[in-house]
C-alpha cells in the first residue's frame, strides 16, 4: 500500500501473510486495483451498518473509490444515487446506481433530497452545505479527501492523511471521528467473493506500460493524468515481465 519505499517497483519482497489470492476472473492489473480502493470503500461503509432500502449518496461515483462504493452499497441493499460528471453517468448507472446526478447540470445539495448516508470521495463542498442533504441521525463519510480535519489532526497526519485514504466520519448534529484504512484480509476475502460471483468489477480508465527497467516517463504521465481528476475508476502501471 505504499507505506514504505518501492511503490512503483517492478519487484518487491513481501511476507507470505501479506499476499492474498487474486480473484480467478480478473487480470493482474484489475486485481492490483482492488485492495486500496476496495478496502477503503468496504471499511467505510461497514462503519454505518447500511440497512435494506436506506438511501445512499456517493459523491465522486466514477472515481477509483467511488466505483467500488456504488457497487458495495448496491450489494448491501441500499437505494444508491451517484454524483458524477455527465460523461460518466452511464458508467455509474452500469455499476448499479438507481439514480445518477450530473453535478454539471444540477446542484445535488439544493434539490430538496435527503439521504441516510452520504459517502464523499471528492471533498469539495463545505460540510454546512452537505448537512442539508443528510437525514437527522444520518451518517457522513469522507474518504481520501480528509475533509475538515481538525488542526491537531492536520499536525499529526499532514499530507499522509490525504495520501493514504484517511476516512473521516460524522453523524449529522453529532460526534465525529477518524478511521484509518486498516489491514483487512477478511474484507479482501469478501471483495474476492463478490468479484468472483460477478457482483463487482474493477474499472480501469488507462494503463501505462512502464517497461522492464521502470520507465519514469510513463510513471510521470500516469501521475499527471491522476492529477487531472478526470480518471474513470483506476489508473494502472503495467510492468514488463
Amino acid at each position: 500500500f505504499g507505506l514504505s519505499k518501492g511503490t512503483w517497483s517492478q519487484f518487491i519482497k513481501v511476507k507470505p501473510k501479506q499476499v492474498h489470492r487474486m480473484p480467478h476472473n480478473m487480470t493482474f492489473a484489475e486485481a492490483a486495483c482492488v485492495p486500496l480502493a476496495g478496502l477503503t470503500a468496504i471499511q467505510a461503509l461497514a462503519k454505518v451498518s447500511i440497512a435494506q432500502g436506506q438511501r445512499v449518496l456517493v459523491i465522486g461515483a466514477s472515481g477509483g473509490v467511488g466505483t467500488f462504493a456504488i457497487q458495495l452499497a448496491r450489494v448491501m441493499g441500499a437505494q444508491v444515487t451517484g454524483v458524477c460528471s455527465g460523461r460518466n453517468v452511464e458508467l455509474v448507472r452500469s455499476l448499479g446506481a438507481d439514480d445518477v446526478i450530473d453535478y454539471q447540470k444540477s446542484d445535488y445539495t439544493a434539490m430538496g433530497r435527503q439521504f441516510d448516508v452520504v459517502f464523499d470521495a471528492v471533498g469539495d463542498r463545505p460540510i454546512k452545505e452537505l448537512s442539508r442533504i443528510i437525514v437527522p441521525g444520518g451518517a457522513y463519510l469522507a474518504v481520501g479527501a480528509a475533509i475538515d480535519l481538525s488542526v491537531r489532526a492536520q499536525r499529526t497526519f499532514g499530507p499522509l492523511a490525504r495520501t493514504l485514504g484517511l476516512a473521516v466520519r460524522r453523524r449529522a448534529h453529532g460526534r465525529r471521528w477518524m478511521v484509518f484504512l486498516a489491514k483487512g484480509s477478511e474484507e479482501l476475502d469478501d471483495l474476492t467473493a463478490l468479484i468472483e460471483a460477478g457482483s463487482m468489477r474493477t474499472i480501469i480508465d488507462q494503463s501505462f506500460n512502464v517497461g522492464p527497467s521502470g520507465d519514469a516517463t510513463e510513471i510521470a504521465r500516469a501521475v499527471e493524468y491522476l492529477g487531472t481528476h478526470r480518471a474513470r475508476g483506476k489508473v494502472a502501471l503495467l510492468f514488463a515481465h
